[in-house]
């Protein structure tokens, strides 16, 4: 897809809208309670939304995180879009618990599960980068930051990251 701009924050009404701009990427954080007001409040506002192409890229790409909060009608708002949507609009709806969808939900869309990155696989990965970046590191060390990471590459990442620096580089 490219590069594509990212927008955080309320779907509807601020930012984008507003400023009449039109971008690419949206998230919908559904666990905070702005968010979750907005949502059920917008039925004809997401597929109005919907109707225009992106300003850039070929998609309006929809990320709707935690989507098993949402209300019944904030769902029949989602529904009616995922039944015909217009070829620019992608969706993307992320759960922890894809069994609270409805079915109409679920029988529209892809599922992909996304699994925990292996131990191993993590520290093998922590391993490349230390000796990329000439860094100091015993096989312990790699394993217990990839015990701390419970599985995601992106903490593990990160907790490498604040290791070196906490540790000059060893």
């Amino acid at each position: 897809l490219g590069f594509l701009p990212l927008f955080q924050g309320p779907p509807i009404g601020l930012g984008y809208l507003a400023a009449g701009v039109v971008l690419a990427i949206m998230i919908l954080p559904t666990i905070t309670s702005i968010a979750m007001e907005v949502l059920q409040t917008v039925p004809g506002a997401l597929r109005e939304a919907a109707k225009y192409v992106p300003a850039r890229g070929r998609y309006k790409i929809y990320i709707v995180d935690e989507v098993h909060m949402l209300s019944g009608a904030a769902f029949n708002a989602l529904l009616k879009t995922l039944e015909e949507p217009p070829g620019h609009i992608k969706f993307l709806l992320a759960t922890t618990d894809p069994q609270k969808l409805p079915a109409t939900i679920l029988s529209r869309v892809q599922r992909h599960n996304i699994q925990l990155v292996p131990l191993g696989k993590i520290v093998a990965r922590l391993r490349e980068i230390a000796q990329a970046e000439k860094v100091q590191a015993s096989d312990g060390a790699l394993t217990l930051v990839g015990r701390q990471a419970q599985g995601s590459m992106r903490d593990a990442l990160s907790l490498l990251d604040q290791a070196i620096a906490h540790g000059g580089g060893k």
